[in-house]
């Protein structure tokens, strides 16, 4: 092979290195590595309290003060998860890359739910990174029987970023529990057969010789009779979180991971949450089926609106949609994906936040 045919060679192979390269993740991320995170849930603890004519100077050193333990990992009082983040297949080629993924989780504290494992993918390009957690429809499971199915959507990233990038927004997951049906038997009272009022009887007789109609008063009769009929209830609890609502990239920052410094990506935005519950009831007699429906709508919109002053007093506000605002703040290493998600309540206080740890 002569000098040129061996120069030209190199320059291919350095060619397709730099192109699989832009399509791909950190090369630590591969078949075999597992991604340790951790996540910190401040849900819970109550936060501090602002005092009465305190200024917007003050609330914001408050806020401040608190995220800055909550963030860091100072405070001790956070609910800590660990997750682990597996890549159980990838194929990289020079335009994109496919990563299969197993995400796991333990909730921590009195949570009565197991371990949780999603199968899911990530896409990278050059341009843009796809990550979908959940591959298919993911069953909740409770005593061995599917109680409900959620369902994600892939959620893309800018591979390209700058300040300004705007985001997409996405459907992160839909939930939507497996309808619980109960029976019951309703009895109510049936009034039949009433008569009241007058009776012809027949002219009477002449007065002033013009006819009187004969009548006589009926006494009032009636008959009440006991009606059961069953009534079938089904309970249905949804769940629509969608994300990255009004986000775009707000900043730039450098990020040291594993003796390695990158360009993290600041991405704020918000995330849109909304619960339903629903009630179907059906009964082979109307009467008892209006009755109950009436009952079962005054049980869904009580349980909803102390969810809701539930969800107020916890530092989430609702829009006119209905739905929870919940503020954002995402890490993007385009190298790496997102390393850091943070929640906020309605006041800047830290909910919660997910970290990377370590790559293995």
């Amino acid at each position: 092979m002569n000098k040129k045919a061996i120069l030209l060679v190199f320059a291919l192979a350095a060619f397709f290195a730099a192109r699989s390269q832009e399509a791909a993740l950190d090369p630590m991320i591969k078949k075999g590595s597992t991604i340790n995170m951790v996540l910190r849930d401040y849900t819970k603890l109550e936060k501090p309290k602002f005092p009465k004519r305190a200024s917007a100077e003050e609330k914001i050193k408050i806020v401040d003060a608190f995220n800055k333990d909550a963030l860091s990992g100072a405070n001790q009082n956070a609910g800590v998860t660990p997750i682990t983040f597996k890549i159980t297949n990838d194929i990289i080629t020079p335009t994109q890359s496919y990563y299969e993924t197993e995400y796991s989780m333990t909730p921590g504290g009195t949570s009565s739910v197991g371990t949780v494992v999603y199968k899911g993918v990530i896409g990278v390009t050059k341009d843009s990174m796809m990550l979908l957690l959940q591959n298919g429809p993911w069953e909740s499971v409770y005593n061995g029987a599917v109680v409900g199915v959620m369902n994600f959507s892939p959620v893309f990233f800018p591979r390209q970023p700058k300040i300004g990038t705007v985001v997409p927004q996405s459907v992160f997951n839909y939930y939507m529990s497996v309808p619980k049906e109960t029976s019951y038997t309703v009895m109510r009272q049936a009034i039949s057969n009433v008569t009241y009022g007058w009776q012809y009887t027949g002219n009477s007789g002449y007065v002033g010789g013009v006819g009187v109609a004969g009548i006589s008063r009926v006494p009032l009769s009636y008959t009440i009779s006991t009606i059961e009929a069953e009534v079938r209830s089904k309970l249905s609890i949804g769940n629509l979180r969608l994300t990255h609502m009004d986000a775009q990239i707000t900043d730039v920052r450098d990020y040291q991971f594993q003796g390695k410094t990158y360009k993290a990506y600041i991405i704020t935005g918000f995330d849109y949450m909304k619960f339903g519950m629903n009630i179907d009831v059906q009964s082979a007699d109307k009467a008892i089926e209006k009755q109950a429906r009436r009952v079962s709508e005054r049980t869904v919109n009580k349980i909803q609106r102390k969810t809701y002053d539930y969800l107020d007093d916890a530092g989430y506000t609702a829009n006119e949609e209905g739905f929870l605002v919940i503020p954002t703040e995402e890490w993007l290493v385009p190298e790496l994906g997102i390393v850091r998600s943070i929640a906020y309540d309605k006041n800047g206080f830290c909910q919660y936040v997910q970290d990377y740890v370590g790559i293995q």
